[in-house]
């Protein structure tokens, strides 16, 4: 009936019927189910922050139960709503599109569905600033440039979409101008923890070691569970010749994200350059394994951006012995 109710275009019916099912359903599979329809819904009411809300709390579930449940009825709920959004009426149809580009963790299914969303409604900011960062994880980074800074200069109250833009400029080799705006995106959120991480990168790329060292350090302090900022530390530590906490900072990244390939090889850098060659070549054994693309492609090291100068260095040295 919930289903019903949307392809109708009646959401706000759909949300009161299926609120109380994603409550107090004693099956973990219906409940997950009335959820996924109920964020559609808030979708398609232009609810955007209950919208974000509702797939954060899918993608996440507070347990084991919740999630053996929610790998279940995702495929289902994403078919219905699939299936569905052609039938619900034009105005909020982008909504539903939205909503299905928030689901799961396919790139490229995210792209079209945000596509979709944007097409229909040019104006939905939010959507073309997600359509920015799924394009910006696929590497499309001219299109992701354009997007972050249209809605930038359409939201200058938004942090995000410069922080982002920034990140396109510095992976695109244009440091000065990415550093120009993360700066700009800490004017409006002096707080944020993405944005100076990524400053500090930009700064350690330029050879402004000292005050890369200086955003790493607000990154961390701001955001202590995110890994990208203790590696952030790490490789600027390596260039200032503070090996042992380069060391210190690179395990703590590792700890958080073990399965991330540059924080291995990070972590192996800084082993090296704090004289423990041993345990360099083994983080460096962990790097591989999880990216076997780095024997066939050792150039991938020069494509991370969070490597120059020292570390990268240290990190061909430990990768060529590895090599057969």
């Amino acid at each position: 009936m919930g289903l019903d109710l949307l392809a109708a275009g009646h959401s706000e019916q759909a949300i009161q019927h299926l609120r109380p099912l994603a409550a107090a359903s004693p099956v973990p599979l219906w409940a997950q189910h009335a959820q996924c329809l109920t964020g559609a819904a808030f979708a398609m009411n232009g609810e955007v922050h209950s919208t974000e809300e509702a797939a954060a709390f899918l993608n996440r579930p507070a347990n084991s139960a919740a999630q053996e449940a929610w790998k279940r009825v995702m495929p289902l709920c994403i078919q219905q709503l699939e299936a569905a959004a052609p039938r619900v009426p034009a105005s909020q149809r982008a909504g539903v599109y939205y909503f299905l580009a928030l689901l799961g963790a396919d790139e490229n299914e995210h792209v079209r569905h945000l596509r979709e969303a944007v097409k229909l409604a040019p104006a939905f900011d939010e959507a073309a600033y997600q359509l920015g960062v799924h394009l910006l994880a696929l590497g499309q980074l001219d299109e992701a440039a354009a997007l972050f800074r249209a809605v930038s200069e359409k939201h200058p109250e938004w942090s995000e979409p410069r922080t982002n833009l920034g990140i396109v400029l510095n992976l695109s080799g244009r440091p000065q101008e990415a550093i120009r705006e993360f700066r700009e995106a800490l004017k409006v959120r002096p707080d944020s923890a993405n944005a100076h991480g990524q400053l500090g990168l930009a700064l350690y790329v330029t050879g402004d070691h000292r005050e890369a060292l200086v955003e790493c350090g607000r990154a961390v302090r701001a955001e202590p569970k995110d890994p990208f900022n203790h590696n952030c530390a790490a490789v600027v530590l390596i260039e200032n010749e503070r090996p042992a906490d380069a060391v210190a900072y690179a395990r703590r990244a590792t700890e958080l994200a073990p399965k991330h390939e540059t924080f291995q090889v990070v972590l192996a850098a800084a082993l090296a350059a704090n004289g423990q060659p041993q345990e360099a070549l083994a983080a460096m054994r962990r790097a591989v394994e999880i990216q076997p693309l780095l024997r066939s492609d050792p150039t991938r090291l020069e494509k991370a951006n969070m490597l120059r100068g020292r570390a990268l260095q240290h990190a061909r040295s430990l990768l060529q012995k590895l090599l057969p």
